[in-house]
């Protein structure tokens, strides 16, 4: 396997295995060029971390944070929101291993959607740069991964790109989904990266709502902005 760090936090509480689960997987871009944006992103992220605390779904709110550069690093695997803690700080590291980030966030998530229950997956990617250093997967291997999530007809995927798209990253995979919502802003811009997260935040509301009535994806997620 390639570098992989796992450092998850767990303080033992435990879900209600009687309702459906949102499986919320955010994927964070820490390689050197995000260095310009860094105390945004890092506002930002705590900004999306708490509107999702304060959703008074019926659901189980089950956060994964995976942070990369060219290493992958998992800080939590599917945790109850209400034990999710603000990031304290924003490093910056190297390089940029999408692919391994974002096949590792499917693999996270695609075989615990149960199809006998309310349960869907939301996957957000941040980032601004063009894969350059994954080791464990290829373009093969994450858009094979990118058709399994898709194909559960459970998966709404976000790709917020700081001056980059989805295509022009390196996931062309997540291109031709259905349930893609794709937002271009300016991550060198305080304005243009506070509307994304606006406009994210928005989105969330109204996946949350539908997901609550049992809608399992949403193509226009980041619509409106």
């Amino acid at each position: 396997m390639g570098q992989f760090e796992d450092i998850i936090i767990d303080d033992g509480r435990t879900m209600d295995d009687d309702k459906g689960n949102n499986y919320i997987v955010f994927v964070i871009d820490h390689s050197g060029s995000m260095v310009s944006c860094k105390d945004l992103a890092l506002s930002n992220f705590n900004e999306k971390i708490n509107e999702i605390k304060i959703d008074k779904t019926d659901l189980n709110n089950l956060v994964t944070i995976i942070e990369f550069d060219h290493k992958i690093r998992v800080v939590y695997e599917n945790e109850l929101i209400e034990n999710i803690e603000p990031l304290e700080d924003f490093w910056i590291g190297g390089s940029t291993a999408l692919l391994d980030a974002v096949g590792t966030a499917i693999m996270k998530v695609k075989d615990k959607i149960r199809t006998d229950k309310n349960d869907a997956a939301l996957i957000i990617v941040l980032t601004d740069g063009k894969e350059n250093a994954s080791i464990d997967f290829n373009k093969y291997r994450v858009d094979e991964l990118t058709k399994e999530i898709e194909d559960t007809d459970a998966c709404t995927v976000v790709f917020l790109g700081g001056n980059i798209d989805v295509q022009s990253a390196g996931w062309s995979g997540a291109s031709g989904m259905k349930a893609m919502s794709g937002y271009n802003f300016d991550n060198y811009d305080a304005q243009s990266y506070n509307k994304m997260s606006r406009t994210f935040n928005d989105g969330y509301k109204k996946w949350s709502t539908l997901r609550s009535k049992g809608t399992k994806v949403v193509s226009n997620f980041m619509e409106g902005g």
